[in-house]
């Protein structure tokens, strides 16, 4: 007995993507209906609406990219199971020097990767993990021309690419990668639509801003409420509106020492760490002289003399709302890891777990995932470019696991 259409699709809405990759194959009426935009739209939709549908902690860092169905096991990298991914499939040659690849931004199932450090040229991937679909971005054309018709290279005084701040998200119904690049006293911003398939270039007026290093000048992206934010390391927050085509700069707190900017609600928020304070600032209204409101400021537990530590270091908000963050207490040839939880409402402090490893010669732990990282707690599955290229990985290794995790290796070479 066939079911009646609109039941079927009831039915197929509520389903994992994985059972849903594997039942296209069941006949071409399914195949069709799991290929067309409405349907990966309406299943997403049923899943973020749905308690029990599968929901990920997105774990990623320069050469790793994890996704946990729960919080548990974030910080136990023993038993997972393991899908190999290197470089070379998201368009890096990995006999460069420069192997690393980056995330830039997650959304919808959907994750933005580059090389780390992104410069403009580089490819640019979208990828979704979970049914291992990738589409490679069209290059953004360069050079660009101004008002007068005049080439604006995208090249510093030495000749050198610069680097951009690059960020992904959901906006007007559509996917959108933001790039920001600032050369010759111009903001530049590149525009990327995902149902286009296309760039467009919105140029700035002149705006000097004094830059020692321009390697350095970018340090995070967010991309929140149709607003992309640009984190730099001269004190400023650069925001580019999509609705109006509005470009501002603001001015950080004042003696501040930023250590990551994260979205919060419709705006962002700054964490501002030390060995003494853990202060959050939040952005209210970016067109007034003092837009900054600095939420609470945390007393940070003190530590044995015997001991060096470091200041707290931002990894992300947990689906509970609350935010993790490490720091490394170093003593004679090991180094104790701890975790701790930061609840940004009442506010206050809680350590969270803690471990202890070898000091490696660097003089930090060696043992993912201590050293570095951040998370997104926002990731879903979804069935987005469920029509582009396949992107199978290069080897994979079966081991039983404990915590239902899948472990995505961004790692340069098969031997390494």
């Amino acid at each position: 007995m066939s079911l009646p259409v609109d039941i079927l699709l009831e039915i197929l809405y509520r389903l994992p993507v994985a059972s849903l990759v594997r039942f296209r194959c069941v006949c071409k009426t399914w195949y069709h209906i799991m290929a067309t935009p409405w349907f990966a739209k309406s299943h997403l939709a049923c899943q973020q609406a749905s308690s029990s549908s599968n929901k990920y902690i997105l774990y990623h860092d320069d050469n790793l990219c994890t996704l946990f169905t729960n919080s548990d096991p974030l910080f136990d990298s023993t038993k997972h199971s393991k899908l190999f991914y290197t470089p070379e499939l998201f368009g890096i040659d990995f006999t460069c020097n420069n192997r690393d690849l980056e995330i830039y931004g997650a959304c919808h199932g959907l994750v933005c990767v580059s090389r780390a450090c992104y410069h403009i040229g580089n490819n640019i991937h979208l990828w979704n993990p979970i049914c291992r679909k990738v589409k490679k971005l069209p290059q953004i054309e360069t050079p660009i021309k101004d008002e007068f018709g005049l080439e604006i290279p995208i090249k510093d005084e030495f000749g050198h690419e610069p680097s951009a701040g690059m960020t992904f998200g959901y906006y007007c119904d559509d996917y959108k990668v933001i790039v920001i690049v600032y050369v010759k006293s111009t903001f530049i911003v590149f525009v990327y639509s995902l149902s286009t398939n296309s760039w467009n270039t919105i140029q700035t007026i002149n705006f000097y801003i004094d830059i020692k290093s321009i390697d350095y000048f970018v340090c995070t992206t967010k991309f929140v409420d149709g607003t992309a934010y640009m984190l730099t390391s001269i004190e400023l927050v650069v925001c580019y509106e999509l609705n109006n085509k509005t470009f501002r700069v603001i001015k950080l707190p004042e003696d501040n020492d930023i250590a990551t900017m994260e979205a919060y609600g419709e705006t962002i928020a700054l964490l501002e760490t030390d060995q003494n304070y853990l202060t959050m600032w939040i952005l209210r209204d970016k067109s007034s002289s003092s837009p900054w409101e600095r939420k609470f400021s945390i007393a940070v537990p003190e530590v044995s003399s015997l001991r060096v530590t470091t200041s707290f270091q931002a990894v992300g908000f947990l689906p509970n709302g609350k935010y993790l963050l490490r720091n490394f207490e170093l003593e004679g040839d090991s180094c104790v890891t701890k975790l701790s939880l930061c609840d940004t409402e009442i506010p206050n402090l809680t350590e969270f777990r803690s471990f202890t490893e070898l000091r490696s010669r660097f003089r930090l732990p060696p043992k993912y995932p201590t050293l570095h990282g951040r998370i997104d707690s926002n990731f879903v599955e979804s069935l987005l470019l469920f029509n582009e290229d396949n992107l199978h990985p290069f080897s994979l290794t079966e081991m039983d696991s404990t915590c239902s995790s899948t472990l995505f290796t961004l790692q340069w070479s098969p031997t390494q």
